[in-house]
């Protein structure tokens, strides 16, 4: 599953943002990128792997469903700062890199969401 859509900048520019959703594993991976030149060209922002926690296998009918519900779930949890509901999200080995290269951890994002409250 593929979606695209812009973001505005202060400045009164926009930039078109792709998420990209695919079934990899038993498990979906999502990636994000955004393009400042009408779509010629795309930077990475993040690579993320949603995996059953203990759980099995998901049809894969259903994982879109299931993504689009648990990133629901996320960002409503990191507008709020629901550490304990990004924590039941998140696997343990959870790792996001950003566009520009930075890392953040489960801990990492645990802690500085946490700090926000």
């Amino acid at each position: 599953m593929v979606l695209t859509g812009t973001e505005p900048a202060a400045d009164g520019t926009a930039s078109l943002l792709r998420g990209i959703w695919r079934p990899e594993g038993t498990g979906v991976r999502e990636t994000a990128e955004r393009s400042s030149d009408g779509g010629k060209t795309w930077r990475p922002l993040f690579d993320i792997w949603f995996r059953p926690r203990g759980g099995t296998a998901t049809a894969r009918t259903d994982d879109a469903q299931i993504v689009s519900a648990l990133d629901t779930k996320y960002q409503a949890a990191v507008r709020t700062h629901d550490v304990a509901t990004m924590d039941a999200i998140l696997a343990d080995d959870f790792v996001l890199v950003t566009g520009r290269g930075r890392v953040y951890t489960r801990p990492i994002c645990s802690r500085r969401r946490g700090a926000r409250t």
